[in-house]
């Protein structure tokens, strides 16, 4: 825990915002890149290019089950989440840690 190792808070919020943001825009990317290429997607800037239709299917679905994916995603870590039921110890402990002068 955080509170014990005399870590700032801001700094590990800010250094793992900034990690979370480049890695996951990475890996979407990276993703997304395989599945197109996976389905056959030609990535030429000719006019007479036709996309195969299973190109096309593929982004279909990554714009119809992409956000499902990431919603459940969030809803999994939501209901794993266990800084409400340790809050009041934390609480507790910097009160205590507080009123004998080590903070």
């Amino acid at each position: 825990m955080r509170h014990k190792q005399h870590i700032r808070q801001e700094v590990c919020f800010f250094a793992g915002g900034s990690v979370g943001t480049k890695l996951g825009t990475g890996i979407a990317q990276a993703s997304i890149a395989g599945l197109m290429s996976l389905c056959g997607y030609i990535s030429s800037t000719g006019s007479a290019v036709v996309q195969p239709q299973s190109a096309i299917n593929s982004i279909i679905n990554i714009y119809m089950f992409g956000p499902l994916l990431i919603f459940a995603g969030v809803l999994i870590v939501g209901v794993l989440y266990q800084l409400d039921k340790k809050y009041p110890a934390i609480m507790k402990e910097l009160a205590e840690r507080e009123a004998r002068g080590e903070l």
